[in-house]
């Protein structure tokens, strides 16, 4: 892979343009910008394993092509990734018990340099396989899971611990193997930032709620802004891994619930109990905010009619496309206040951009 930073600059403002573009109709302030670095950027990374005349290799395919490349670096992947690759794919390929019928291998990574390997198999794991791959973790100095059908096993730590700090506050997350987690640790660190600066510190006495919360992300920087934070997740790992960072954090005004959105909507409204809620008063909330960071598809009715009955909406948005249809919906009852773009994935078309709204009619 090339990096340039010149090509940087280029395909970035590129992105830009095309969002620019794209929200053309509407009425909006000037975004903030905040680049990426322009490599090892990326806390993540995935590859296929490929059996090449019995010795493995890691492969990537650029979408849409059929063609294999095998990689022996991967330049927008975090240094301690980058650092790993060549002794773990060497200790790989010394052994068969962890060499044969493996799959893929995925690297989970952290800013202080603590790495999770998952190596999955399309075979039954063994004792040989446990002790061959714990004599690589004690080597490398990582944790590894072993994953095959209906099987895992983990040596060491099944997550790793991720610190950041946001203005004058520092934060630690757990993040588990399994769970969604912000694959640019620049640019989370910059949403957390233009977060906790778009909220004014008159919020201190209101209410937020926020949906799809994941590990509690961004509910962590939230708890500081907000007097109260009600946060909702379907994910039951991502939900137990939010209450352990809450704990990790030692804060105290964050109460969670594992809700759908259709499902939170409808205990808002209070058409449907739920003993899911069991301790949580949540007729006591007065919510003046929502906090929204839905998949790439965006958000489906029931959810666009929640979020049109709060005075104020933080969207943050993984796909364009997808948000502006929402404004569609949104922006009749909203008016956009601030608007910011993140490169969460450089060298990609994908963008992620922030917004927030403000009611410009009397909510319901």
């Amino acid at each position: 892979m090339h990096i340039n930073l010149k090509n940087y600059n280029s395909a970035f403002n590129r992105k830009i343009k095309n969002f620019e573009i794209l929200l053309s109709k509407h009425d909006f302030p000037t975004p903030k910008i905040f680049p990426s670095p322009i490599k090892n950027f990326r806390m993540r990374a995935e590859f296929r394993i490929w059996h090449d005349d019995g010795v493995a290799k890691y492969a990537m395919n650029y979408p849409g092509q059929k063609k294999v490349y095998f990689l022996e670096e991967f330049p927008i992947a975090s240094l301690i990734i980058n650092k790993t690759m060549n002794p773990l794919i060497k200790m790989i390929n010394n052994c068969l018990a962890l060499k044969e019928k493996l799959f893929s291998v995925e690297f989970l990574s952290s800013g202080q340099n603590k790495i999770l390997i998952t190596l999955i198999y399309h075979k039954p794991l063994n004792n040989d396989w446990s002790l061959s791959a714990e004599r690589v973790r004690r080597e490398l100095g990582v944790s590894i899971i072993g994953r095959s059908r209906k099987k895992k096993i983990v040596l060491g730590d099944s997550f790793v611990e991720e610190n950041i700090k946001v203005k004058d506050h520092s934060f630690v997350f757990k993040q588990p193997e399994g769970c969604f987690t912000q694959p640019n640790l620049k640019i989370n660190k910059d949403i957390m930032s233009w977060l906790m600066e778009i909220i004014p510190n008159s919020a201190k006495k209101l209410d937020v709620i926020e949906l799809y919360c994941g590990i509690g992300n961004f509910t962590m920087p939230l708890s500081k802004k907000f007097k109260n934070v009600f946060a909702t997740e379907v994910s039951k790992l991502a939900l137990e891994t939010a209450k352990e960072n809450q704990k990790l954090n030692k804060i105290n005004n964050i109460k969670f619930a594992r809700l759908s959105s259709k499902e939170t909507q409808e205990a808002l409204f209070g058409t449907r109990n739920f003993r899911r809620l069991e301790g949580i008063e949540i007729k006591e909330y007065d919510f003046n905010y929502v906090v929204i960071d839905p998949p790439r598809s965006g958000l489906d009715p029931d959810t666009l009619n929640l979020v049109v009955n709060i005075k104020n909406v933080i969207y943050i948005s993984c796909n364009p496309k997808s948000l502006l249809e929402d404004l569609e919906h949104i922006l009749k009852t909203h008016k956009i206040i601030n608007l910011a773009v993140f490169d969460q994935f450089p060298w990609t078309e994908h963008l992620e951009v922030g917004v927030l709204m403000e009611s410009h009619t009397k909510v319901q």
